[in-house]
This record gives structure tokens, C-alpha cells and sequence, in this order.
């Protein structure tokens, strides 16, 4: 099992970003998905190098169709995971705030709701936004995902060649209140101020049901007003994005896990990013 990864929890963390150092001294990052209702599990992680991208798709045996016959919402399931750019610019998210495209453009012609072209987090970045403001701004725009729990949408951003040990991570979730009738109140979105201090090998989890215990979808979540209460370091040997995607996947159950991706800066490459992916469904 990879080194920090049994993090005592009754096993769901949802969807989660792991961004740090690696041990030789590369800034990584890693996103990886869980499921637990058929749809959910129909998915799998798909690198597209080409466009610098790595996008939460439908697998090869399900169609959108399919997805929504058995209760699946296409808008929650189907995004665009990690974007980056020969710029260095590297966005991670586990919803469309990635880049908030009108359509989601993995095959489907999904139309994704209140999305907007041009802006999501990446293309706010790209226009000059400070990466703060921009994981703000986008998940303030993307708000809380439209499911009974108004699950959390979580992000990090990433300057791979300007700022590559400063990472941005942001959240915006919409915590019950404490009355006990299970009331909502309003969405509240959270962006740290950048994490700088971490070492050789030490990875911050970031995770959309919190890294506590009991987890957030368990019943009434902690108090977010510390951002740390969904984060959590470890530590990881793995040096490339294969042995990243392979260490982190031997630490996390596989009754429930979708896949796993990583991506680190490679500037030979069209667009600058090398990924790796590995899924239970390919």
C-alpha cells in the first residue's frame, strides 16, 4: 500500500486532488475518482495529450444514454479533470469549473448546466486572473454540485514554470446548519492562500468528502472555516506520472475506485504536460 494513503476512513473520500513534490524534486499532480452508484462507476479517466487534457469520460461500454437511464446526471459525471498548457499552467478540478466549456467536448455533446465558454478556472488564469481569485471566481460560478448531499467541488491550480512548489487549492461546498431538520445553507467557497512548505515526497490529499473522520457524507460535516479539515499530507516514493498513478492506486479500495491520473511538466511535448491514467473500466 502507498506510504500515508490508509487515512482511517469508513473507505469514501469521492473525488480527490494529491498535489506536491515528488521525491527527486518535481511538482506532480494526481487526481482519482471513487463510486458507489452505477453510473459513477461507468466512467473512467482518459488522457488526451494532444489537447492537455485529462478527461473524465464515459467508459467504452456505456454511452450518455445509458448513464442517464440509470439515474446518472451527465453534468456531474463528465468533465474535462486536468487541463494544462505549455505555459505550465495546470488546472485540476473534479467538476466543469476546470474550464467551464458551453459543451463538454469528450465525444457527447453534453450540455453542461450554467456552464459558460471562457469561464471556468483555467481560462480565467490564462486572461491574466491571479490563480487565488481565479479558483475563486470559478468555483463561486460552478457553485455546489445539484445533488441531494450538494456535494463539494474542489480544484487546485498550479504555475509549473513561474511558481512550481506554490500550489492553489479552493472548495465550495454548502454545509447543512446544525438545527437538525438537515437544512442547507448558502453555497461557501474556500481558497487557501497557496501551500509552499512542503518537502520532497510530501503530498497534500485533497478530497471532495473531507479526509476526517466520519466523512462528510456521513451526516452534518465539520466546520470548513479551517480549509485543512479536507486535507491531509502523505507521502509518495513514486519520481514519474505512471508511478504515481501506481502507487496512489494501491492505496485506495478498489470496490470503489473509478481510476487514477497524474500529470507532471514535460516541455518536449505538444502541450507541455505528460499524464498517465489508470481505471478499473478502461
Amino acid at each position: 500500500m502507498a506510504k500515508g494513503l490508509d487515512l482511517g476512513l469508513p473507505s469514501y473520500m469521492g473525488r480527490g486532488i494529491i498535489t506536491g513534490i515528488t521525491a527527486d524534486g518535481l511538482p506532480a499532480d494526481i487526481y482519482f475518482a471513487e463510486g458507489r452508484s452505477p453510473p459513477s462507476r461507468r466512467r473512467m479517466l482518459r488522457p488526451c495529450p494532444d489537447e492537455g487534457m485529462v478527461r473524465m469520460d464515459a467508459n467504452s461500454e456505456t454511452t450518455v444514454d445509458q448513464m442517464r437511464a440509470t439515474g446518472g446526471n451527465p453534468d456531474l459525471l463528465l468533465y474535462d479533470a486536468m487541463m494544462g498548457d505549455t505555459d505550465g499552467i495546470l488546472v485540476v478540478s473534479n467538476g466543469f469549473q476546470t474550464n467551464c466549456d458551453a459543451v463538454w467536448e469528450g465525444g457527447h455533446g453534453v450540455k453542461l448546466v450554467g456552464s459558460e465558454r471562457g469561464k471556468g478556472i483555467y481560462h480565467r488564469i490564462k486572461e491574466g486572473m491571479p490563480m487565488y481569485q481565479a479558483l475563486h471566481d470559478g468555483l463561486r460560478q460552478a457553485g455546489s454540485e445539484v445533488d441531494d448531499l450538494r456535494t463539494a467541488r474542489i480544484a487546485a491550480a498550479r504555475d509549473y514554470d513561474r511558481y512550481p512548489n506554490i500550489v492553489n487549492i479552493g472548495i465550495v461546498i454548502r454545509p447543512r446548519n446544525c438545527t437538525g431538520k438537515g437544512a442547507m445553507e448558502a453555497d461557501d467557497v474556500r481558497v487557501d492562500d497557496g501551500i509552499s512548505s512542503l518537502k520532497r515526497g510530501e503530498f497534500v490529499v485533497y478530497a471532495t468528502y473531507g479526509v476526517h473522520n466520519p466523512p462528510y457524507h456521513a451526516g452534518l460535516p465539520p466546520n470548513i472555516s479551517p480549509l485543512n479539515g479536507y486535507t491531509k499530507i502523505i507521502n509518495l516514493d513514486a519520481t514519474t506520472p505512471d508511478q504515481l498513478v501506481q502507487e496512489v492506486w494501491e492505496g485506495l479500495p478498489k470496490e470503489i475506485l473509478v481510476g487514477v491520473a497524474a500529470a507532471m511538466r514535460d516541455a518536449s511535448l505538444p502541450k507541455g504536460f505528460r499524464f498517465a491514467s489508470k481505471n478499473v473500466k478502461e
